[in-house]
């Protein structure tokens, strides 16, 4: 019998899975799902807003709740809600800067080349 090296990438031969089998034979659960779709469904949800006959949804709900602490003095409420501002709402309506001339100018040339050699990769 001759001896496989042991090492980095070749693992000893008693402890491979052996041909034909899974490494996870029971699988993922049916029902189970990941964070990002249990985090939208709870983020959709609607929830109650005190003194109001319409329910809302609970981003909002939250958003609203840390304009109220800010409002009372919690400077982490404040800090966190300006940051978010400004990065998503205040930057949505400005014009893109135009590109210099030479930079446009650079581009175009980057593209036409990428162009022609995708070309000539299909052609063979």
């Amino acid at each position: 019998m001759s001896e496989k090296p042991v090492g980095y990438r070749n693992p000893p031969v008693h402890s491979q899975f052996p041909k034909g089998r899974s490494g996870n034979p029971g699988g993922r659960k049916k029902d189970s799902r990941n964070f990002r779709t249990v985090l939208e469904e709870v983020m959709a949800r609607e929830v109650e807003q005190p003194g109001k006959n319409r329910p809302i949804p609970l981003i909002e709900a939250l958003f609203l709740k840390q304009a109220d602490c800010g409002l009372k003095g919690d400077w982490k409420a404040i800090e966190s809600l300006l940051n978010r501002a400004e990065r998503h709402a205040l930057h949505r309506n400005e014009p893109q800067p135009e590109l210099p001339e030479e930079d446009a100018q650079m581009l175009d040339d980057f593209f036409e080349r990428r162009g022609r050699s995708s070309e000539t990769e299909t052609d063979d």
